[in-house]
């Protein structure tokens, strides 16, 4: 999810006619992910998920910084 938030932000930046697309889902993702994320009962499977990695080394809170 992180990184179709990125993916989202690449593209509203390089074509501005899908800033308000963009946004939409971007909004959507966001919200998935707070409901994910909430109902998740085991901490430490949260604690794997959130240090994931993905290709570039970078974990989900890298990303969405």
């Amino acid at each position: 999810m992180c990184m179709l938030y990125e993916l989202l932000l690449k593209l509203m930046h390089k074509f501005l006619s899908l800033k308000k697309n963009c946004e939409n889902v971007m909004e959507k993702v966001m919200e998935m992910a707070i409901q994910y994320i909430s109902s998740i009962d085991d901490e430490n499977f949260l604690n794997s998920i959130m240090l994931e990695r993905d290709y570039d080394g970078r974990d989900s809170l890298e990303i969405a910084v």
